[in-house]
């Protein structure tokens, strides 16, 4: 699946900062009765957790157009549910499957959504048991720079591992920064998709390919 090179680069520092700050204020406003519980939790589970407020519906919908064209869809680090609820916008609710590891998110997101396969527990251990025929789009909100290194290493495997063996399958990661999710491992390689100011913080969108005719991810910045 191609995507069109974009035109323009990162924006400038003062504009940058002009438009987030003011997509940020938005977002405050549209979404106060989440912070709080999401800077609660972020508090107790940091590690785990890794954002200080729930996706913006920008970067929700950002993720799940690069999900188009699946046959089914694995969510890891479901959370709150924000990214859930733009899939089911998309897909039908028996080819979704969200993986939350934290049992009170996992319990609230079966209540908030009974009819989706939820699964408690690692993205390593769902990776492991996770098998379809046809085309899987894993799209992940996992924090791997604040987790340990043991679970970051032990993910990062389980994640190649299944693309090897699911041909046509992608992984979509969105990160705070420029920098890349985690270093690909032999064979993948990391494309910079999108840059969505419209977050708290703002976030860069990326995807692991397979590496074909070499690998340049600082060149192929696109837009969805």
């Amino acid at each position: 699946m191609k995507y069109p090179v974009a035109r323009r680069g990162l924006p400038t520092a003062p504009t940058f900062l002009a438009h987030w700050l003011t997509s940020q204020l938005r977002s405050l406003w549209a979404f106060p009765a989440e912070l709080l519980p999401a800077l609660i939790d972020f508090r107790k589970n940091w590690r785990i957790t890794g954002a200080i407020a729930p996706s913006s519906s920008s970067l929700c919908s950002s993720l799940v157009g690069l999900a188009l064209g699946a046959d089914h869809v694995l969510e890891l680090g479901a959370g709150s549910g924000a990214v859930t609820k733009e899939l089911l916008k998309l897909f039908p609710v028996g080819s979704i499957q969200a993986v939350e590891v934290q049992p009170q998110q996992a319990k609230e997101l079966k209540l908030k959504y009974p009819a989706i396969d939820i699964f408690e527990g690692t993205a390593e251990a769902a990776l492991e048991g996770y098998r379809r025929d046809g085309v899987t789009a894993v799209v992940s909100s996992l924090p791997f720079r604040s987790l340990p290194a043991e679970v970051r290493k032990q993910t990062v495997r389980s994640i190649c591992k299944y693309l090897s063996k699911s041909p046509g399958s992608r992984f979509v990661q969105f990160t705070y920064g420029l920098r890349q999710p985690f270093e690909a491992e032999h064979g993948f390689c990391w494309v910079r998709v999108k840059w969505v100011a419209n977050n708290l913080p703002p976030a860069c969108i990326w995807m692991l390919e397979p590496i074909v005719d070499g690998c340049d991810s600082q060149s192929k910045l696109r837009n969805h």
